[in-house]
Formats: structure tokens, sequence, C-alpha cells
């Protein structure tokens, strides 16, 4: 019998102690505040390496001229550079294994591949960064508060008829292909937007993998993240076809609890080997394949071979349903990398707690040195559950929390578990959620690359930089609540 947790009244202390839990279908992520670090400047200039990031080489300008130049001119055709371009290095992402070349300059950052190829822009003009020591800051909600209501009055983009000239310009400085459309035209958020053109194969598919992915600010026009895909799948036209496909994945289906509707579509997917690896295996080949969906699993069949090439589970429940028990995959890696990006902002964590019970939960959820969270489980607007032992409603949130991201479907939808945690509407607090159902393979991509961003710019930032960088559209709907110059550090 599923057991409510018990509500304890948090109290203010000032002792430093930190949590971090993780279960076989569900984790969290406590931490409290440790120290203030040193305030930071102005774009580019104070803008660190991510985790993941290494330094091998810095060139001259002249040393690499054509990818200086092939800088200058994107950043004078977007309107993004105010100067000149500061340096050029190779560098290198450490958990991919791939090197590639940054060029920054006074307000943007480009990289491009070993080929030269563009990979993603980053603008950080538009960027806050008086929050990174919030004591020596005094801000107005009015003036670093993100707020639930949109002011469109004051905004320069509020409707697709104000992105026409914009949508010309990005499609002249990248020379996007005739064969792209844009697919995806809509509001990414009150203060975003969101651009998607995909290439349109001749079998009449999108193709993810070949793509342009643009957040456009909407106060301003301006370009906040571009990220460019360009990879080709295998083949464009299929010998397995459905009925054969669903079969192919029954096996797998029976392990979800639902017995809705399944739902199926050819589409292209890149392997990630989830349901024959029991993890998630990278791949470097596009395939085209089968995507067998019931309510809670994803299953991508490859068309032509029908070989399994993953999927995974989706993280959402049914307010106030029961449930049965369903893990969410690899939510301990994700927990790992929260971890290190809780360290890195200053808080202390401990090593994970395994099979936690509900009780336990909730005694720590109550701690008087409880700070940042990270939960990585079943969601809704109002509850929290790993659908068999343990369920936690918004009335069960106390206390003041500085940084929580709730890695579960639909609590980022509005600002209610924001409110609760008490975060939406103080300065020095900002809080993580999804605003649509989540499967497990995107938030993980996504947490691939939030995660190692985190201090070296603002939360919003890197959320916004994170959920770009994941291929297709609407895959990562993450929304964030509180004051967007907060970095996340403890305080």
């Amino acid at each position: 019998m599923t057991k409510k947790i018990k509500r304890i009244p948090k109290l203010f202390l000032t002792l430093i102690l930190s949590l971090f839990i993780v279960s076989t279908s569900h984790n969290l992520v406590f931490a409290q505040k440790q120290e203030s670090l040193k305030d930071i400047k102005n774009p580019t200039d104070n803008v660190t390496l991510s985790e993941s990031e290494k330094v091998l080489k810095i060139y001259n300008n002249y040393e690499l001229n054509d990818i200086y130049e092939k800088s200058k001119v994107l950043l004078e055709s977007l309107n993004l550079s105010k100067n000149k371009l500061d340096k050029i290095e190779l560098m290198k992402d450490i958990n991919k294994n791939k090197e590639f070349y940054r060029v920054t300059s006074d307000t943007s950052i480009i990289d491009f591949d070993t080929n030269y190829e563009l990979l993603n822009i980053t603008n950080f003009s538009n960027t806050n960064f008086s929050g990174k020591d919030i004591k020596s800051t005094n801000y107005t909600n009015k003036e670093v508060i993100r707020n639930s209501i949109s002011l469109y009055k004051d905004k320069l983009i509020n409707s697709k008829s104000d992105l026409i000239n914009i949508t010309s310009k990005i499609t002249r400085a990248l020379n996007i292909p005739t064969d792209y459309e844009l697919i995806f035209n809509e509001p990414y958020d009150d203060d975003f937007w969101q651009l998607v053109w995909q290439k349109k194969l001749s079998n009449n598919l999108f193709n993810p993998y070949e793509s342009v992915k643009v957040i456009i600010n909407r106060e301003n026009g301006s370009i906040e993240s571009l990220y460019k895909f360009n990879e080709k799948p295998n083949v464009i036209n299929e010998s397995i076809f459905e009925e054969e496909a669903i079969k192919l994945s029954k096996e797998i289906l029976d392990r979800g609890n639902s017995k809705s509707e399944i739902k199926t579509k050819l589409t292209i997917f890149k392997p990630n080997y989830f349901w024959t690896n029991g993890k998630y295996t990278e791949s470097n080949d596009v395939r085209l394949s089968w995507l067998i969906k019931s309510s809670d699993i994803d299953i991508y069949i490859d068309a032509v071979t029908g070989e399994i090439l993953g999927g995974g589970y989706i993280q959402s429940n049914e307010e106030g349903a029961a449930f049965g028990a369903v893990n969410i995959q690899f939510a301990k890696y994700q927990c790992d990398l929260a971890t290190n990006g809780m360290r890195r902002l200053g808080y202390n964590t401990r090593d994970p707690i395994v099979n936690c019970s509900g009780n336990a939960i909730g005694n720590f959820l109550a701690g008087s040195s409880s700070y940042a969270l990270y939960i990585a489980c079943h969601g809704s607007p109002t509850q929290l559950s790993d659908r068999g032992n343990w369920y936690l409603n918004r009335s069960d949130i106390h206390g003041n929390w500085h940084f929580v991201f709730l890695d579960a479907c639909l609590t980022g939808v509005d600002n209610g578990w924001a409110s609760s945690f008490k975060i939406e509407g103080y300065s020095g607090r900002g809080f993580l959620g999804w605003a649509n159902e989540i499967e497990s393979y995107y938030s993980y991509l996504f947490s691939d690359n939030f995660w190692p961003k985190v201090g070296s710019m603002p939360l919003r930032k890197a959320a916004i930089e994170a959920a770009n960088a994941v291929p297709g559209a609407g895959t990562t709907p993450i929304r964030y609540y509180g004051d967007s110059a907060y970095y996340g550090w403890a305080w």
C-alpha cells in the first residue's frame, strides 16, 4: 500500500549538511550551502569552461584564417559581434572524446568541427552575469525574477509574423538548403522563441539529425543559441513493415504497465541500444526505424534489419492514480552528473543511498540544512512518485530551497512546484522542470549537456543551451523559474 509522506516542519539552522539519494526507481540529490564565490564580470570574458571541456591549443588568428574569416562573416550576418574576435582554440570534449575548434568574440562563442563545419553559436550579450555572488547584489524581483505572467506588449517577438525577417536572415547566413523546411516555429516560453529546420527526405520523412535549431530572444529578436546537426540516415526505404515491427517489439512492450493503444510511425533515430544493453550506448550512425509507442514505453526497430535500436521509458504518471513499480533507467548516471555539478557549485554532497523508503525521503526533505535537490522520478503538475512505494504532493514541500531540478514529466508546466519550494519570486534561487512528458533517453541527453555547463553560466542559460543541443523538435521542453541571473551557487 502506497504510503503518503508525513509532513515535517522545516527549521532554520546554520548547520552545513548534504544528502544525495538514489533508488532503483527514483533519485534525489540534496545539498546544502557551503560558501559564496567571487562575482564575475561580463559576457565571454567570464564564461568558464564546462567540466567536460579541455583547451588543447591556442592559435593566432592568422594560423587559422579560414575559420577566422568564416566566423567573422557569420557573426556580422547574424548581428552578433560588436567588436573583434578575441581568440581561436582547439578544444576537446572529454565525455565524447572529440576535438573541435572554438572561436570567441566579445559577446559570442562559435564551435566548429575539425572539418571547419559549424556546430553551434552561443550568444551571451543578453545573459545577466551579475548573480554569481548574490550576497553582493540587491536586485528587486522585477529586475531579475522571471515572472510566469508574460508582458507581451514589451516584447519584439509576439507572433510568427514578427520572425519573417529573422528567419530569412538565418537562412541566408547559414546557407540553409532548400530541402530543409521550417517545421517548428513556436514560443519556447515567455522569454524565448524556438525555430527548427529539418531536412525533408525523398520518402517525405524529416531527419532531426540534419537540422538547425535556434532559440530567439523575444525581447530584442537576437539569436540566443544556435545548433546545427549534419548526420545522414543509412537508408531511406524500409524493408520491415509496421505489422512486423510491432511483433518484434512485443516482448519489450509487455514489460510496461500500460495496456493503452500502441502507436507507430516511421522515423529517423540514432540508436541508444537501451533495451539490448541495459544502458544507453551512444552510436555514430543514424537509422531509418519504426517507433513503437505505448503510454509508458518507446521502442525503435530498424526498418531494414529488424534490429532493436533502443528507446526508453516515459517519466510520467496520472495524477492521483495507483502505479506499479517502473524504474527510471540510468538515473544513477544522471545523479552522478548532478552530484559533481552541485559540488562544483559549492555544496557538500554524500554518495548515493540505495533503496530509501518514503519516510526517509520525507525526513530528508524536511532537513533543516537541505537547500539543493535533484530528483529523477515519475511526475505530474501536483505529484511525484516512484509508482509503488511513495508519493509526494506539492503540499508536502516546506522550507526555503535554493536550487531544485525535478527531472519528471510536467513538473515545469506551470510555476506550482517552483512556488512550493519557495523559489518563484525570490532572488538567488532557481527551479528546473519539464513542461511536457519527457522520455528517459532525452532526459539523459539533456543531463549530459546540462550538468557539465553548471557553474560556467547562469542556470537558465545552461538549461537553454543544453535543451537546444539535443536533436529534434520538442524533445527537451525544459522550463526555468526563478532568478535569471542565478548560477546555482551555494550561499
